[in-house]
């Protein structure tokens, strides 16, 4: 009976970090999955949710940052005004990535 508790609460916890592990390699390749799930029975939840955040906040800075990258490339002569207000953007969706991580 100990080998079966034992068997499962280590399954319940592995199986987590193994998939969080996943996600955070994703998320350093420049991958941003959607929400993140575990089954009811995992332990560990509380960092589903951070993750997910991370990887919300991760997704709006970094695609920001790319539609700036991309205005850039593509207009030779550069329009300061909407080069600000992409830089804006950014610093915006920035913003909301620290205050998300104040927060907790």
């Amino acid at each position: 009976m100990t080998l079966m508790m034992t068997l499962l609460v280590s399954h319940q916890i592995a199986g987590p970090i193994f998939r969080y592990e996943k996600v955070l390699g994703q998320i350093f390749s420049g991958q941003f999955p959607e929400q993140i799930s575990t089954r009811s029975t995992d332990q560990l939840k509380p960092m589903v949710d951070s993750l997910n955040d991370l990887t919300t906040c991760s997704r709006h800075v970094f695609g920001n940052a790319q539609i700036l990258v991309e205005a850039i490339k593509a207009s030779p002569d550069i329009d300061f005004k909407s080069l600000r207000q992409q830089i804006s953007k950014v610093r915006e969706s920035m913003g909301d990535f620290y205050s998300e991580e104040r927060n907790q």
